[in-house]
């Protein structure tokens, strides 16, 4: 594609596009145009639009451009809208720049016969693709979305990778290859979305089965205790009572005197457990089984508790 250069006219003094000059004198007479201070805004923006236009950063151009066409629809903005978007390949955006200068632009304008020209060669440019899908959705091109489908687009020439998306259902996507002025027709099937369950449940007591574990637990250890105590305690009587009294009885009185206290701390420690597990414990039963409420949530999600 040729790439004319953009005309560097900066609205600013001497200079000047014509155009840009008789809508300046228009908005003047009547006194219904932006304000100066927008004005001459627009004129920096543009000025540094042609900057980056000369630099071929044409992206930044393009932002610079459009911000000044914001503050000030001038013609000829659009006009160099039209030349970025064309030297970046964008042939839809351009033609739609072009397009949008013919209807805004003097009917003298000594640009439009090349405008009209430059606009039948880009359209020799774009392929015609017909979407046929089940489903109404948004088409998207290389990212961008660019109409609806069912329905035609106009794509231009090269590889490009079409999206449907459509609320409930799984994007889907071809990419398919066009020459200019060639016409393509593509089918999309989509797949409704599967919904994801998240499940919530409300915090809920131990079971019982749990305490009576500890009660048990601590029932053998104090009984277990009780039973070496004794022993503890016959042993030493037997020791003080005993005129012959050797190391090893008491040796025998010291282990069991050790593995009474052991058992007794245990039991300890199990009853202070079964005390918290009693504490936490659910004792109404409702840690059967619970009915269930959904709700359905944006995106395919759903969200369930129990009730």
């Amino acid at each position: 594609m040729r790439v004319r250069c953009v005309v560097v006219a900066l609205l600013i003094g001497r200079g000047t596009f014509a155009a840009a000059q008789q809508a300046e004198e228009r908005t003047d007479a009547r006194g219904t145009g932006a304000q100066q201070a927008e004005v001459e805004e627009a004129r920096r923006r543009y000025a540094q639009g042609v900057a980056f236009f000369r630099a071929d950063r044409y992206e930044e151009a393009i932002a610079e451009f459009t911000e000044a066409y914001r503050l000030w629809q001038n013609p000829t903005i659009l006009y160099s809208l039209a030349q970025s978007n064309e030297a970046l390949l964008r042939v839809s955006r351009a033609i739609e720049h072009y397009r949008r200068y013919l209807e805004t632009a003097p009917a003298d304008d000594p640009r439009r016969e090349e405008v009209e020209s430059t606009i039948a060669g880009l359209d020799r440019l774009l392929a015609t693709v017909t979407i046929a899908t089940n489903v109404r959705a948004t088409v998207h091109l290389d990212g961008e979305e660019a109409g609806e489908a069912p329905g035609t687009i106009r794509v231009p020439t090269g590889r490009h990778e079409i999206e449907l998306r459509a609320d409930g259902y799984e994007p889907a996507r071809q990419t398919v290859t066009v020459a200019g002025r060639s016409i393509r027709s593509l089918t999309f099937a989509l797949r409704r979305r599967t919904p994801t369950r998240v499940i919530v449940r409300e915090p809920r007591g131990l079971s019982p089965t749990w305490f009576w574990i500890g009660s048990g637990f601590t029932a053998a250890a104090a009984v277990a205790g009780g039973v070496l105590g004794a022993l503890t305690l016959s042993a030493a009587s037997d020791y003080d009572g005993n005129r012959f009294r050797t190391k090893a009885e008491r040796d025998r009185g010291e282990r069991l005197a050790l593995l009474t206290d052991v058992t007794l701390g245990s039991a300890l420690l199990f009853a202070a457990t079964t005390f918290v597990i009693f504490v936490n414990t659910d004792w109404s039963g409702a840690a059967q089984r619970r009915s269930s409420t959904a709700l359905a949530a944006p995106g395919g999600m759903t969200l369930a508790w129990s009730m």
